[in-house]
């Protein structure tokens, strides 16, 4: 198995010491980088020099990736992943060469317009009661339509489990968010996701057997599962350029496959054969979807069909 190797280009320190609410910005790059540096510019607009720093972990790109960002975020630390590790294994090699007390995973096509870190840690500090675990914002298209940003959708069999669980309506949920400021969910996107950094090490990151999709939902139910709870503020600060989900065969395949991974790790073996059975029925409504070719519908029937 190749071994990942990695360039460090330094962020030039501008502290003497590190900032009690200093935050580490971690951007997985594969094959986006003229929409990571827009990311990178909007952050260096609104929030204080002083106060962040940014960590991009290129995904093997291989596209001439790399150095483009070298040239034009020459103060940024990035580094080189030689093979595509997956996503969430890349934002845990960010966290691990972070200095920040608090992390925020960012997606490459988000778009800051305003200072949201401030706003995170201050709801952190004033609600430490809540034991906060993943504490994210609603994400917005360009037009300001608000997307896809948090989930209730821990797999029934995995909601068996939790201690004290209420069942959550994604349209009740955000009625509450905009009329309360902040609700619990169960999963906060990994497209903007805010924790503190001793929190994401104390449950060692992002499980690195998924390799894409699901995996902020395998790390916050383990959280909630210790009693710490996810939630989402109602602000507006983040456009997601790509927010709107396609169904793809290659997503559903990678959604497939890690739903598989976390129901066994987590679920009896009959909840997973449970919930096996369902995710039939949910590719044979692929197969209405007009955007696949016939191909891809057959592969994956016959990938959720015969998956061991």
């Amino acid at each position: 198995m190749n071994v990942p190797t990695f360039k460090y280009f330094d962020l030039p320190l501008k502290l003497n010491h590190v900032v009690v609410d200093f935050t580490s910005i971690i951007i997985v790059n594969y094959k986006t980088r003229e929409l990571t540096v827009e990311c990178v510019r909007s952050l260096e607009k609104y929030i204080p020099q002083n106060s962040y720093e940014v960590i991009i972990v290129d995904n093997a790109s291989n596209d001439g990736s790399l150095e483009h960002l070298i040239h034009q975020l020459p103060a940024i630390q990035i580094i080189e992943s030689k093979v595509n590790v997956g996503f969430g294994a890349a934002n845990n090699i960010g966290v691990n060469t972070s200095r920040g007390k608090y992390i925020f995973l960012l997606n490459p096509d988000t778009i800051l317009m305003g200072n949201v870190l401030s706003l995170f840690i201050r709801f952190y500090k004033k609600n430490d009661h809540l034991k906060i675990g993943a504490l994210g914002s609603l994400l917005v298209s360009p037009d300001f339509e608000i997307l896809h940003s948090f989930g209730s959708n821990f797999p029934f069999g995995m909601k068996r489990f939790l201690k004290n669980y209420l069942p959550k309506n994604e349209h009740r949920t955000l009625a509450k968010i905009e009329k309360d400021y902040s609700a619990e969910v169960d999963i906060v996107v990994g497209a903007n996701m805010f924790i503190e950094k001793k929190l994401f090490d104390e449950f060692n990151g992002f499980d690195t057997n998924i390799f894409l999709y699901e995996e902020e939902l395998e790390l916050q139910y383990r959280m909630r599962k210790n009693g710490y709870v996810s939630i989402v503020l109602n602000e507006k600060m983040i456009i997601h350029l790509e927010g709107k989900s396609s169904a793809n065969y290659f997503k559903r395949k990678c959604s497939f496959l890690s739903l598989c991974y976390v129901s066994k790790k987590h679920l009896p073996y009959y909840f997973y054969l449970m919930y096996r059975f369902t995710l039939v029925f949910y590719a044979v409504a692929f197969f209405k979807n007009p955007r696949t070719t016939w191909h891809e519908k057959l592969a994956y029937l016959k990938l959720t069909i015969f998956k061991k």
